[in-house]
């Protein structure tokens, strides 16, 4: 069994024969994440969220390089539920950057913790890349859970992820490591 074609196709490279493979989406449960429409009241600070643990697959350096490249009149704060083995190198990175007056790093969540973090936000950023074990993704939960609440995806064109998010529909989606291409998509949402 597997989440994605991505993942199929990783089997069948492997030498797994297509009619032994069976495809078998994640889903989520709308009741604990509700749609809530998205909008920005003059003068509002801008969430940006992201969940994730603190690992290379989840290309949180390159979410936090984007944020701090927004440009400085934006009212942005951007929140990174999780932890993990790079903490310490992602704190290294923030305090580099300058960042520290606009990313906050809120540590591991409950379940009800990340519905209401969803429920204040208005984007969501996960942008997975392959790292360099070749670990990648599936379909990534936690983006299935964002849009169920109502929030615009930004994140990768990454293994399964294509899959369950529609780029220009339910989000957008910009190649992996790409610093400028992340930042110019949170302009386009915060734009909009």
């Amino acid at each position: 069994t597997c989440l994605s074609e991505d993942m199929r196709n990783d089997l069948m490279n492997l030498g797994c024969p297509t009619n032994k493979t069976h495809k078998v989406p994640l889903c989520v449960d709308p009741e604990k994440f509700g749609y809530k429409e998205r909008d920005l009241r003059s003068g509002e600070t801008i969430n940006i969220l992201t969940v994730a643990r603190f690992v290379e697959k989840k290309g949180l350096e390159y979410a936090i390089k984007a944020v701090a490249e927004l440009e400085t009149e934006r009212n942005v704060r951007y929140s990174i539920a999780g932890d993990g083995q790079k903490r310490e190198e992602i704190e290294n990175l923030i305090t580099q950057l300058g960042a520290e007056d606009r990313i906050n790093l809120l540590g591991w969540q409950r379940q009800e913790q990340i519905s209401d973090l969803m429920d204040e936000s208005h984007i969501f950023m996960l942008p997975s890349v392959t790292a360099s074990s070749g670990d990648k993704e599936g379909t990534p939960t936690v983006l299935l859970e964002a849009q169920s609440a109502g929030l615009p995806i930004v994140s990768t064109y990454h293994a399964g992820i294509p899959e369950i998010v529609e780029d220009g529909e339910s989000g957008i989606l910009v190649p992996e490591r790409d610093v400028e291409s992340l930042t110019a998509a949170l302009e386009d949402l915060i734009d909009s």
